[in-house]
């Protein structure tokens, strides 16, 4: 079963170190499974993910934060590849159940054993943007994200594009920025809109399908005075205090200006007409990590449980057959020395 790695590397040092260590770590217990291994900016994560996948391995693996968990399940979704999500530096909060409480060494240990089940997981879609945990649009969302991303910003270039963001959205300020429309429901406006999935929802092999879920909706109402008296008291993240309106729904259609600022799960996409939420008609394939062995002795109680193989999925395999090629400019034996 071949791998092919991407890790999401943040331009702080403490990111880096992170992420080399990870590397170094992967190189070292994942052994000929290891198919590719790539380091990559945000900014660059999807196009390492789209190369990735053109080696055509068994499983693409993302490590990384929420956002890196999005963009990279937005290419493993759009191509119809499995992949399988690893914490990086930072971790999304919604796959922590899709680890079993271990540590990241010993996910690595399980998977160089191919200790793990395939599951698929509910997603969400924006337009044709996928997420996995939140969306949320209006000024008030964006403001700590625009902080963080100037802090992270490692070009003009990405300084200059963050900049502009923020011109198109500051003109929220004065007024109410976001309308809205949910399901069949009359329109209403906002100063902010959140949507969260309720929970994440795995499906096993022979499982029947849940009902339709519905999403967590909060309106948050604030006038202008409100609003800038609020982002001076209550400061970047403050932004959902206020009069909210709760509701849910099982589709929405939204705008936040021309363009429609959008963050889903904490990652910026820009639309250009009003945005439409709904739940995908398919499911995202990746793995969930076996519970932890408590005993090892071959006892009654372990006696006859076996792993399941990593198994891309029981379908028929969406890759060609034949060998591949380790995409590393250097042989494995120097990364793992260094």
């Amino acid at each position: 079963m071949k791998l092919a790695v991407v890790i999401n590397v943040s331009p702080e040092q403490a990111a880096i170190r992170h992420a080399i260590d990870t590397q170094k770590l992967l190189l070292e217990g994942l052994g000929v499974r290891l198919e590719s291994i790539r380091l990559a900016a945000p900014r660059l994560l999807h196009n390492a993910c789209a190369s990735a996948l053109a080696e055509k391995p068994d499983v693409l693996v993302a490590i990384g934060g929420p956002r890196a968990a999005r963009r990279a399940g937005q290419v493993a979704y759009q191509q119809g590849a499995p992949i399988l999500f690893l914490p990086g530096f930072r971790a999304p909060e919604w796959a922590r159940q899709l680890w079993n409480g271990l540590s990241f060494e010993h996910m690595v240990a399980a998977l160089s054993r191919g200790d793990l089940r395939p599951v698929r997981i509910r997603i969400a879609m924006a337009e044709d943007q996928i997420f996995f945990e939140q969306a949320s649009c209006g000024l008030l969302p964006h403001l700590p994200e625009l902080r963080a991303a100037l802090e992270d910003a490692d070009s003009i270039d990405e300084t200059w594009r963050v900049l502009a963001r923020a011109g198109q959205l500051l003109r929220f300020v004065l007024r109410p920025g976001v309308r809205f429309r949910p399901g069949d429901g009359d329109a209403d406006r906002a100063a902010a809109l959140l949507l969260e999935m309720p929970e994440i929802h795995l499906r096993m092999e022979n499982w029947r399908e849940a009902a339709l879920p519905a999403f967590r909706c909060s309106a948050i109402h604030r006038g202008a005075v409100a609003q800038l008296t609020g982002l001076v008291r209550d400061g970047f993240g403050g932004w959902r205090r206020g009069r909210k309106q709760e509701f849910e729904c099982t589709k929405l259609v939204a705008e936040a200006g021309r363009p429609s600022w959008i963050l889903l799960d904490g990652d910026p996409v820009r639309f250009e007409r009003p945005v439409q939420f709904r739940f995908a008609a398919n499911r995202v394939q990746t793995f969930m990590f076996n519970p932890p062995r408590l005993h090892t002795n071959d006892n009654s109680r372990n006696r006859g449980q076996q792993s399941l193989a990593l198994e891309a999925s029981p379908e028929p395999a969406w890759n060609r057959p034949g060998a591949s090629h380790v995409a590393m400019p250097e042989p494995r034996t120097r990364h793992a020395q260094r």
